[in-house]
């Protein structure tokens, strides 16, 4: 009976570690995405980010994985071009959503981000 115990404590601070390195993950790619475009924007540029291709020709099949992924090209968008202001703010705005989840140690669904975004 320990040892199940046993194995059941070190599965859940298992788990518990990688809870909190996709959290570090996260909050990195988060303060990383503001910094960029504070810094772009204290620069006196239009905002932009570089994001991966999400055309038919930049998927691959990943035999290792198995199912499809991303490839290697990528798309700038900017707040230049005024077909890119409105995804751009878009995904600003989802980073900003998800850095208060984050804060108040929440999760969501995308059912409710998008009902959050609508209002």
């Amino acid at each position: 009976m320990k040892k199940r115990k046993k194995k059941l404590t070190e599965k859940r601070a298992k788990k518990t570690g990688l809870v909190k390195e996709k959290k570090t993950k996260v909050l990195t790619a988060l303060t990383g995405l503001g910094g960029r475009l504070y810094n772009q924007l204290a620069n006196r540029q239009f905002p932009w980010i570089q994001m991966p291709n999400r055309s038919i020709y930049n998927i691959q099949y990943d035999q290792n994985l198995r199912q499809y992924v991303l490839g290697d090209k990528a798309v700038k968008r900017s707040a230049r071009n005024i077909k890119h202001i409105r995804p751009l703010t878009q995904l600003v705005w989802t980073g900003s959503f998800v850095n208060e989840l984050r804060q108040q140690d929440r999760t969501s669904t995308l059912r409710d981000v998008f009902y959050s975004a609508q209002a």
